[in-house]
């Protein structure tokens, strides 16, 4: 009797955790719905503009509220620059902003929060007010989104708030100091197979972003061309440095092989950047397994003649 009631008992606490279990993966489920349908997006993402001191310019960003509810968002203007080698842009608060490339002050819009009703678009108007005393090169800010009506769990009391911002890249017109600096580029020197990796960093040291036009070409050990590679097309900001990964060559390579790095940045592409590095594939451990083989094989051989013949010395010589 006591093994029934255990075993009713323990049936019952099994059912009661399946039941919670379920219940907590369906309210999971519909959090992550209710989260993935409140999003909404912008365009254009960037704004990129050469303008002159003193100049004005508008345009025009959309919104699209791809909710099933109002969504309400605020809209401001804030600096950013760009600090890591992954090209991340970071917004920043005014009092860390280098004043240098700021761009805050000249960007406004005609309004401060707007509402759009569901799955519907909306344009609103923004102008660009250029002092005339602005120095030339790169500025540098975003008019930020960020919706007010936020999205709440109530179960665990967290929130869930979409932040989405218009880049804006203006490039005053003057006398722009163009410079860059190929930081580095590594190749294992030796290597047992390919392909190989290259990293590649380049440094802005000019007052304008640049986007540098580059290719690798790989050679062999006879000069060769084996392949050829684009390096991929990134704005580098002014002051920032960015880090280029590339693989090129195929896993079967054996001897000393050529990569040479050449390219351009400034407005037109036309300031040289180039570098060459020579490196070595070389299976050694194949190799090795080879010689002993063929040691082998040769010993043996010799081995073998020699024990051959040996046994012709020792038999009789029969004389008719």
């Amino acid at each position: 009797m006591n093994i029934k009631m255990k075993y009713h008992w323990r049936l019952k606490i099994l059912i009661l955790i399946i039941i919670f279990s379920t219940c907590n993966i369906y309210r999971g489920r519909t959090y992550a719905q209710e989260i993935q349908q409140r999003s909404f997006t912008i365009s254009p993402p960037i704004v990129e503009k050469e303008l002159n001191p003193g100049d004005i310019s508008e345009g025009i960003i959309k919104i699209e509220n791809q909710n099933n509810d109002n969504l309400i968002l605020s809209i401001s203007t804030q600096d950013y620059i760009v600090e890591d080698t992954n090209g991340t842009p970071a917004l920043v608060s005014s009092d860390k902003i280098i004043s240098k490339y700021s761009a805050k002050s000249w960007i406004g819009t005609d309004q401060s929060t707007v509402t759009i009703e569901p799955h519907k678009k909306i344009e609103i108007s923004y102008y660009i007010k250029i002092p005339k005393d602005s120095r030339p090169g790169g500025h540098y800010a975003a008019i930020i989104f960020s919706p007010i009506n936020r999205i709440n769990n109530e179960g665990t009391g967290a929130t869930v708030n979409t932040l989405l911002a218009s880049l804006f890249y203006l490039n005053i017109k003057g006398n722009i100091i163009e410079n860059a600096l190929l930081n580095k580029i590594k190749i294992n020197s030796f290597q047992e197979y390919g392909p190989i990796n290259i990293a590649t960093q380049i440094r802005n040291l000019g007052d304008l972003h640049i986007r540098p036009d580059a290719k690798f070409t790989l050679y062999d050990t006879f000069g060769k061309v084996i392949e050829t590679q684009q390096l991929k097309k990134s704005n580098i900001f002014p002051g920032s440095s960015l880090d280029f990964k590339n693989t090129m060559g195929k896993k079967w390579m054996i001897g000393q092989y050529r990569v040479e790095f050449l390219g351009g940045y400034g407005k037109y592409n036309n300031k040289p950047l180039s570098s060459s590095i020579t490196f070595i594939i070389f299976p050694w451990k194949i190799s090795i397994i080879i010689i002993l083989i063929t040691t082998l094989f040769i010993l043996g051989t010799i081995y073998f003649v020699r024990e051959r013949g040996s046994k012709r010395g020792r038999n009789p010589l029969i004389i008719l």
